[in-house]
């Protein structure tokens, strides 16, 4: 698994919208209970036909190169920093040959400071090497 880390300030977002069915727009009466409608939704789509799954967006291949992007980092202890890096291990272990995680980087130390308390980094290459061992 390849580590990079992001330029200080970097945010990408990225977001997939499928069409909605006319019945997930339609109003429903609801059960209050303090104002929010704890019943389940209905998926926006009944079933994935295979004629829409194509090379480029099948995302069971384990041949495509995946890189996951994050805006916390370890040892920042978040499920924003955590998750993605298990993500990327998962995936490692799941046959995927090429994972990379993105990273912000901090390269102030009164930043670093805040979030990640007593740890500080010098350089780049020594919060990979925490990452990477807080993997194995």
């Amino acid at each position: 698994m390849r580590v990079r880390s992001a330029a200080h300030g970097l945010l990408l977002c990225i977001a997939a919208t499928a069409p909605l069915r006319p019945s997930a727009l339609a109003a429903t009466p609801t059960r209050r209970r303090a104002g929010v409608d704890l019943r389940p939704r209905p998926p926006l789509a009944d079933v994935v036909e295979a004629e829409f799954v194509t090379e480029d967006s099948d995302l069971r291949s384990t041949e495509r190169s995946v890189v996951i992007v994050t805006t916390a980092s370890l040892p920042w202890m978040t499920g924003t920093a955590v998750n993605p890096a298990l993500r990327a291990a998962y995936m490692v272990g799941g046959g995927y040959g090429d994972v990379t995680l993105a990273l912000p980087w901090l390269e102030d130390a009164a930043d670093q400071a805040t979030l990640f308390g007593d740890r500080r980094f010098a350089a780049r290459k020594d919060q990979e090497a925490f990452v990477r061992a807080w993997l194995a």
